[in-house]
């Protein structure tokens, strides 16, 4: 069997024995409440006791904003189980099975099967592909937008290391059906209209506004009635002046029905 979760040492009621990292059950386990609301309700809420069900302590961890202080917790084997089963999901069955396993080892009940070289590559590979993954969702990417961001986050951190490839999903069922159309593709829809003509057209029926930039340049806005059509993205360049995102509206292909 895999190692799932990582089986660690911690010094619980005296006795060194073995654990587990709460937070990285709690990833494992895919509980949708923060890590540390779940971990503080469900010590109160099934009566587990500090130095015989687990033990907490303070770790400092690097951040972007200097360091900060957190609260972690290691806990016992049986407490780990009980977690797991009261999730009543399949990663909760999984996990429980995986520790009872782990124990029957630890007491030499059955052997330890080694991990082949390339399995590991593929646990390791899935812990920093999750990483990568929560870490899109935090910045506000969502779907097809966050899996293909840690994707390309894991080949250029790994070597070109990749979990869709082995998946065979390299490419994506679009989480939106509609394409999005520049104003030069849909002036081709529409018999070879310039872009101009068609942001002054997307205008005139309301569906964006036009300003002025701090260079007398004219910008467009999507409008409260755009909105539906609309997607505002960042291009990935930088204005040379003052390195804010540029920025460029495209327009879902239904646009094309009401213009």
């Amino acid at each position: 069997m895999n190692e799932l979760i990582e089986i660690k040492k911690a010094n619980i009621n005296d006795e060194n024995v073995n654990a587990v990292d709460a937070r990285e059950l709690h990833e494992f386990l895919g509980s949708k409440q923060d890590y540390s609301t779940w971990i503080k309700s469900r010590i109160e809420q099934y009566g587990f006791v500090e130095c015989v069900d687990f033990i907490s302590f303070h770790k400092t961890v690097e951040r972007e904003r200097g360091a900060a202080t957190r609260i972690e917790y290691y806990l016992t084997i049986d407490m780990a189980k009980e977690l797991a089963m009261v999730e009543r999901n399949d990663k909760g069955k999984e996990a429980r099975q995986y520790f009872i396993h782990m124990e029957k080892i630890a007491k030499g009940e059955i052997k330890k099967i080694k991990t082949p070289q390339k399995s590991k590559q593929i646990i390791e590979n899935d812990k920093i592909f999750r990483a990568y993954l929560r870490s899109a969702k935090a910045m506000g990417l969502k779907g097809n937008e966050a899996v293909l961001s840690a994707e390309y986050a894991l080949k250029r951190t790994c070597d070109g290391q990749s979990m869709l490839e082995p998946l065979n999903k390299i490419h994506l069922i679009s989480d939106n059906q509609e394409k999005y159309l520049t104003p030069t593709e849909i002036g081709n829809f529409l018999g070879g209209l310039s872009p101009i003509k068609i942001n002054d057209l997307l205008e005139s029926k309301g569906y964006q506004q036009s300003y002025r930039d701090t260079k007398n340049k004219k910008q467009w806005r999507i409008t409260e009635k755009g909105h539906p059509y609309a997607v505002l993205l960042d291009t990935g360049k930088r204005n040379k002046t003052d390195g804010t995102p540029v920025q460029q509206i495209k327009w879902k292909e239904s646009i094309l029905s009401v213009i």
